[in-house]
């Protein structure tokens, strides 16, 4: 791997868990912004995760953080997935209908109900929050963002372990 490739690899990738981060995400959007008509992106953020930080340690929020990645690869494609930093990911969904969208996020969201994240002797059961939305076309990067976010803070508003669309 040449230096240059090295370089760019880690400006737009996340070292903990491989996959791109929030630099690659922006490109990605600056990309397609005048022709995607029906995109979607998922926002999945690790409930109350700072307590499993707290009770386990840092080493074990890594290791939650490695395997919520591996699931999220085992349900979509590890270039359609995006870290935007601490315990949030990215999902996106190219030629989605609404309501396939939102069928992947409650069954993303059920599957991590259901599963169990080990540390040492002890099982962690984790939830996650979901906001799922459409980009509208022409939409801004930093104008999709903050209502994926609004959309993500419903969910956790709602009680969190939920899918909020808008």
């Amino acid at each position: 791997m040449t230096v240059h490739l090295a370089l760019q690899k880690m400006a737009l990738g996340d070292a903990l868990t491989g996959i791109q981060n929030r630099h690659a995400l922006k490109l990605f959007f600056e990309s397609i912004k005048d022709n995607q008509e029906n995109l979607h992106t998922l926002v999945i953020d690790i409930d109350h995760f700072k307590s499993i930080n707290d009770q386990f340690g840092h080493e074990t929020g890594d290791k939650i953080l490695i395997e919520m990645t591996e699931l999220l690869k085992s349900r979509v494609d590890s270039k359609d997935i995006y870290r935007l930093g601490g315990e949030e990911f990215l999902v996106i969904l190219e030629e989605a209908p609404d309501n396939e969208a939102l069928s992947l996020a409650e069954s993303l969201r059920r599957t991590v109900e259901q599963s169990t994240f080990a540390h040492e002797e002890t099982d962690i059961n984790i939830t996650v929050s979901i906001g799922v939305s459409k980009f509208q076309y022409g939409q801004a990067f930093n104008e999709f963002l903050r209502l994926a976010d609004k959309n993500l803070y419903r969910a956790k508003n709602a009680g969190r372990n939920q899918v909020c669309s808008g």
